[in-house]
């Protein structure tokens, strides 16, 4: 299986049994090496109060995380100016 960055609500439905079953069974195979997660997800998983943090602190401390350098902001803004991605700002 290829390598994903995993977003933070696919974590979030994830980790609270709301995944349908074949998006549990997609993530249960991608997670089954290191899961692969921005510093932002990393920022927004342990910021969130879910009632089973410490699930949440065990996921990103087995995870391996992806800091931000410039070459990844640039190829983010590209990716997003290209797909013409929203982001809450323009809703």
């Amino acid at each position: 299986m290829g390598q994903y960055l995993i977003d933070t609500n696919i974590v979030s439905k994830y980790l609270a049994g709301l995944l349908p079953l074949e998006g549990e069974r997609l993530l249960d195979s991608v997670i089954d090496s290191i899961p692969q997660l921005s510093v932002i997800t990393q920022i927004e998983l342990l910021s969130w109060k879910s009632g089973f943090e410490t699930r949440v602190t065990e996921f990103v401390n087995d995870s391996s995380i992806f800091t931000l350098t410039e070459e990844i902001v640039g190829m983010c803004v590209k990716l997003r100016r290209d797909r013409k991605c929203e982001h809450p700002m323009q809703q």
